[in-house]
């Protein structure tokens, strides 16, 4: 519910919130993957906020998350295509 809301309402000048989209490859994140990213709302669209600076944690932190998703992808693919 929380994130229709932050969808359908203005997102505050200066913010922005934490949802899962498919990324079109913001902050290097492989396109089509289901990711978190910080977005902005006009009430109607939404969109990807970038140009964040990312220190070396951060991005050490989004690798290991990025491979863990395609990994758990990979992992129900194969789960599809034996059932």
């Amino acid at each position: 519910i929380d994130s229709i809301k932050s969808i359908i309402t203005p997102t505050p000048e200066g913010d922005c919130v934490s949802l899962v989209v498919p990324s079109r490859g913001e902050y290097g994140i492989e396109e089509g993957l289901q990711f978190g990213f910080p977005i902005r709302s006009d009430g109607t669209s939404w969109r990807v906020v970038e140009g964040f600076d990312l220190d070396d944690f951060a991005k050490s932190k989004i690798a290991i998350t990025t491979n863990e998703l395609i990994a758990e992808r990979q992992e129900i693919k194969a789960i599809l295509a034996n059932s």
